[in-house]
């Protein structure tokens, strides 16, 4: 009889073990989960501030050329 408890306890303590270690993996695996999504959000808004920066320099570049070639024009015309 001493042996069953003995016996039993042991496999109580192990299934104990493979269910905290199981919990530990599932934990691991979510944390990277959410830490992989962070990044991925992190990498689109670098992305979209850089086309708006992009957009708004665009822009300007392209009114600063604008203005540039009207007045080129203003001197060699007068």
């Amino acid at each position: 009889m001493l042996m069953f408890w003995k016996r039993n306890e042991k496999e109580e303590r192990e299934l104990r073990k493979k269910a905290e270690k199981e919990a530990l993996e599932k934990m691991r695996i979510e944390e990277e989960l959410r830490e992989a999504k962070r990044q991925a959000r992190k990498l689109n808004f670098l992305i979209t501030q850089t086309e708006l920066y992009s957009h708004f320099v665009g822009k300007k570049i392209n009114s600063t050329y604008f203005i540039y070639n009207i007045l080129l024009e203003l001197f060699i015309i007068h």
